[in-house]
């Protein structure tokens, strides 16, 4: 999905935000995982060894996951919530959250599996994003 930022490497909340609800206008998935981390850029995920589940899912090598977006920095709100009623409201989406199994993602739908990580702290930055990792590898 490209974004246009207007600058580089950083986008407008609202423009990413008006961007997304263009791309799933016509609802063309049964599942859609919001990940939400503050404290955290593209940059933290260039080291395959942090968070490598999410890693796999968004470089395309994962025959179940058709597109990804990655929008390296993100200046304004945080729109994951918007984002996550917009799809409830024009797909009819159910809310999942934490790490639902595959069997309940891939028997039903359309689901929003919404998944938040705390910031991580200075001294253990990447073991917290591994281990945040590890945790996504249970996520549909």
């Amino acid at each position: 999905m490209d974004i246009p930022s207007g600058g580089g490497d950083i986008a407008q909340s609202d423009i990413v935000q008006d961007q997304v609800k263009k791309v799933l206008d016509g609802c063309p998935s049964k599942a859609y995982l919001l990940v939400r981390q503050e404290g955290v850029s593209s940059l933290d995920f260039v080291d395959s060894r942090s968070a490598p589940q999410l890693g796999h899912y968004l470089s395309g090598k994962d025959a179940d996951v058709k597109s990804t977006m990655i929008v390296p920095e993100v200046l304004g709100g945080q729109g994951s919530e918007s984002l996550s009623q917009y799809i409830q409201t024009k797909c009819g989406a159910e809310v999942l959250q934490g790490r639902p199994s595959k069997a309940k993602v891939a028997a039903g739908g359309p689901y929003v599996i919404e998944v938040s990580f705390a910031a991580p702290s200075s001294a253990q930055r990447g073991a917290e994003l591994a281990e945040n990792g590890k945790d996504a590898s249970h996520i549909g």
